[in-house]
């Protein structure tokens, strides 16, 4: 069985590093297209796999070319499943254009992410138009739709006439090294500090302000903490003048994008991921609970799928700075054998949603496709 997974670029996000890790361990013969540039992602997958990667430029391609290209790798390399991983106007025109010269290959959209009006569409009334047209059309076309959590099938079931149509849910999976690494620090929730940490892009739809909000307020009640940011992004320059004016800039670190980010987890004791829209999954905050630390969300989107109230991590209900300290300094208040207990309970939730599960899932899934394909043949 050969797929071939088409990504707009191949930086360092999400989606990004999930393939990267479906390619380091799958037994599927998987072949990548990164059909906008690059990156740094792209370039590891390439290294490893430099027969079965194939990075375009969009700007010289177009989308003429860009599926003239794909259709060759196609019947090159014999591919049986075209798998869209990326949103957007081009990635669904794209898509949809494909099916269309490649009508003997299987056909997957998978959504990473809830389907939000304000989030999907801009300021241009055709754009939109255009964009929400092709997006249905690449949703009907789709011999199998994967969304990775309930959130976000319901997101889309909600926007567009899908009900009938071959769907699955597949969590996100993070890296065995979460589960099977040793931890540097034992003693989580014994010193007096308590040190918070963020992982994550720097956007506003991430809630960070809220979070250095919280934290101002957690030092106005004497609390002794710190908070760890990890990530870039658009906001993070708005992010270091909010904690200058708040001044608290001696409390909160901002140290950039960290590729391997469990030495940071091992040193903290709580994970706070404040995003303020319908976040699809949230693998940073399953990793945070494999090592240990206690999360602390909104109950937005596919999160509450993962944490569960009180018992491995937290849930904030109204989206404020305020409502977010006051549950910061009640996870502080805990004693000692109540965090080591939640905590605990966050490491056993963790071992669910494993990188080995989501590709077992993805690998019975497709079977299921080529094996109805063969059918419907004969």
């Amino acid at each position: 069985m050969r797929i071939l997974n088409l990504l707009a670029e191949g930086g360092t996000g999400g989606i990004e590093v999930l393939c990267n890790n479906i390619d380091k361990l799958s037994k599927i013969d998987n072949y990548w297209c990164f059909f906008n540039r690059g990156g740094e992602i792209a370039e590891e997958i390439m290294l490893r796999n430099p027969q079965r990667t194939y990075i375009f430029n969009r700007k010289k391609f177009g989308i003429k070319k860009s599926i003239l290209e794909i259709s060759n790798i196609c019947k090159k390399e014999k591919i049986d499943i075209i798998v869209m991983h990326n949103n957007g106007l081009y990635c669904n025109m794209l898509f949809y254009y494909l099916k269309k010269k490649n009508s003997n290959v299987k056909f997957v959209r998978f959504l990473h992410s809830c389907y939000e009006n304000k989030l999907s569409l801009n300021k241009n009334i055709i754009l939109n138009k255009l964009f929400l047209y092709y997006f249905n059309k690449a949703l009907q076309i789709s011999d199998l739709i994967i969304s990775v959590s309930n959130a976000v099938q319901k997101s889309h079931e909600n926007k567009f006439d899908i009900n009938d149509k071959n769907k699955v849910v597949i969590y996100n999976g993070i890296s065995d090294i979460f589960i099977n690494k040793k931890p540097i620090k034992t003693d989580k929730f014994k010193d007096k500090k308590c040190n918070i940490i963020y992982i994550g892009r720097l956007e506003k739809v991430k809630g960070v302000d809220l979070l250095i909000k919280s934290i101002k307020i957690l030092k106005e009640n004497k609390y002794d903490i710190y908070l760890t940011i990890i990530g870039d992004g658009s906001e993070i320059n708005n992010l270091k003048k909010l904690a200058m004016q708040l001044n608290i800039e001696n409390i909160v670190f901002f140290v950039g994008k960290k590729r391997n980010v469990i030495d940071w987890l091992d040193k903290s004791d709580i994970f706070v991921y404040p995003s303020t829209w319908e976040e699809a999954f949230g693998i940073s905050v399953v990793e945070s609970m494999s090592r240990g630390c206690i999360p602390i969300t909104f109950k937005k989107g596919g999160l509450p799928e993962i944490i569960e109230d009180n018992i491995n991590g937290f849930l904030v209900d109204e989206i404020n700075s305020n409502n977010l300290a006051n549950k910061i300094m009640e996870v502080i208040k805990k004693d000692y054998l109540e965090k080591q207990k939640i905590s605990q309970n966050a490491i056993e939730r963790s071992k669910k949603f494993i990188i080995n599960n989501t590709i077992e899932n993805l690998k019975i899934n497709y079977d299921k496709l080529i094996i109805n394909q063969k059918k419907n043949i004969k």
